[in-house]
This record gives structure tokens, sequence and C-alpha cells, in this order.
């Protein structure tokens, strides 16, 4: 559903289409979808000229909230000429589904290709750039391809690797090759550095390390993106704890937004799967509890508004399913 709504409104946009009734219904949503896409094709064709549609991540959709359909079920079946899509995914059964499908070209990137590789280190040298000190740019064209081969080609981990929290602002040349000798191709690594790293500054509050633990609980059991407001609620946070944990998780958190009806509502999600998995079997035994405190929060559905409003009443059925069966 997240996915029609800005593909729709997207090419309304970019075609100059007047939408003169809009809906927020789902499935009035993809027949409309559809629909718009034959407009797209006959535009294209008269301009001799192609739409390319680009799906991130297809592996990270869910089911439609109303039908329970799966991201494959709900893309167009068959697009008209001139319109195309390119899709991403890792290699999961939604995706193989999606390549047997007729019309459908497949390919596999090979994360340890010549051109993977090469724009790897592109992406090493760029990150790097300004913020290792006394070294010249060849030492450093170097050392990012280094960093590239290390990491097996992983642009996931060289993210986190390379990130400001990780590496800090400014490094120098010898931090820097001591902490590429224990990089690695596995992502799962980094995340681990992390919590080591988290843990070290705060292993004497208790309170700071549960509190850190709440929150990615938070995100880890949220059924779809979720607004700090809805944290705040559910897990009983004050405006302050949410602020100074968030400074901590800001780099696993991808920035959003929605619409529902009149009222705007900014959304955090977890920026990759892997890291939700990987959260998923570090704070077992928190996930019931973490559950609960969903659940309750939806149970009060009636005086929540606009986003919180609509998520209460989807989820609510799914957050009380796992808080038992676990």
């Amino acid at each position: 559903d997240e996915c029609v709504k800005p593909l729709y409104h997207g090419l309304l946009g970019k075609y100059g289409i007047l939408d003169e009734n809009p809906t927020t219904d789902p499935l009035e949503l993809r027949r409309k979808l559809d629909v718009l896409l034959g407009k797209v094709s006959a535009e294209c064709a008269s301009k001799h000229r192609k739409e390319i549609l680009i799906i991130d991540a297809l592996d990270e959709a869910g089911k439609t909230a109303f039908d329970g359909k799966s991201a494959v079920e709900v893309l167009p079946v068959q697009l008209l000429p001139h319109v195309y899509l390119l899709i991403t995914s890792r290699p999961v059964p939604l995706a193989d589904t999606l390549a047997r499908m007729p019309e459908v070209t497949r390919f596999d990137l090979d994360p340890v290709s010549g051109d993977n590789q090469r724009d790897a280190a592109a992406f090493c040298l760029r990150e790097l750039l300004g913020r290792v000190m006394d070294v010249d740019e060849d030492t450093l064209r170097r050392l990012s391809e280094r960093l590239a081969q290390q990491a097996k080609g992983n642009f996931l981990v060289l993210k986190l690797f390379l990130s400001r929290e990780s590496l800090g602002e400014q490094v120098s040349i010898a931090e820097l090759e001591r902490a590429v000798g224990n990089l690695t191709g596995a992502v799962e690594r980094e995340y681990e550095k992390f919590f080591e790293r988290v843990t070290r500054r705060i292993a004497e509050n208790l309170d700071r390390l549960d509190l850190l633990y709440r929150v990615l609980g938070a995100f880890a059991t949220a059924q779809t993106p979720v607004t700090p407001e809805q944290i705040c609620a559910a897990f009983h946070l004050h405006t302050a704890q949410w602020d100074w944990t968030f400074g901590l998780i800001s780099q696993f958190l991808e920035r959003g937004g929605v619409r529902q009806e009149e009222q705007g509502a900014l959304t955090y999600r977890l920026y990759h799967e892997t890291f939700r998995e990987f959260l998923l079997k570090k704070l077992t035994a928190d996930l019931r509890e973490d559950h609960e405190r969903w659940a309750n929060y939806c149970l009060g559905w009636r005086k929540l508004k606009g986003y919180a409003h609509l998520y209460a009443l989807r989820y609510l059925p799914t957050h009380l399913f796992e808080a038992s069966r676990r």
C-alpha cells in the first residue's frame, strides 16, 4: 500500500494530471494506478519516450493491510507499452515469484564483480575525502580499494563502517588502518560493533541501556513506519528520552512521511531489513513485552487521530497475536 501511493501521486505530478476524485482507499488506489499507467503509456507513445518506475527493496514489503496480498500481487500484472518497472530485491521467494512472470527479465548482481568493486571503492573514497588527516588522495584511493575488497562489495557494511557515528568526523590514517584490519563482509559484525561501542559508553547506566533496548524493540516490532509520538506514547517515554536515544540510533533509521486525510506525520523505520532481523534475535527475551506495549497503545484507538488511529486499527490484532504467541 505504501508503495502504490507514491507511484500514483508521483506520476500525477510528473504528467500534470489532476485527480478530481482523490481517495485513500488502497483498493481504489490500485485501480486508479492501472488507469493512470494507461494514460502515461499513451503520453510516452506520442512523445517517443519511456517511463521507468524504480521500486527498491521489494523483499522488505509485507502484506497489504486490507486483503493480505503480496507486493507482486499488487503490482500491475501486465505493463503497457513504453512503461517499465526496475525492481531491486534480495534473493527471496518473492523475487523468484516475480522473475517467473512473463515479460520479466532478471539480472543477478555479483557483489565481487569488477564493476561492483569499482563502485564500492568510489563510494569509500567519496566518504573518506576530507575526513582522513595527513594523507594524499592516491593513498586514500588504494585504501578505498582495499576496503571494498574486504567488505566483499557489500555497500551496507561500508555505509555502517564509514559512518560518522562509527569512525568519527575526523580520523587519522593509523586509526583507519587499524579499523580496516577488522572489517569483514558480514553486516551482522557491524551491528555487533555498534552495540559494543554504545554499551561501552553507557555500561554504568542500566537505565540508559534499558531505554536504548526499549526503543530498538519498538522499531523491531512495529508493523510499519511509526512516528516519534507513537513510540513515546506506547513505550512511556519523555521527549528528552526519545531525543537521546534517537541520537544513538539515527544511522539505522530512514525518515519518511505520510498523509492521512488532512494531517501529515513524520515517520521513521529501520533502514534495512537485516538490522530488524538482527534485533529480533538479539532482543528475543523482550519481544513479548514490546508487542504488549504496542497492543495496549492500539487498544486506545478511539482516542487516537490520523495516522496513529489508522495504525492502531490495522495492527492491533497482529500485536495481540504476537504477544500471546510468545
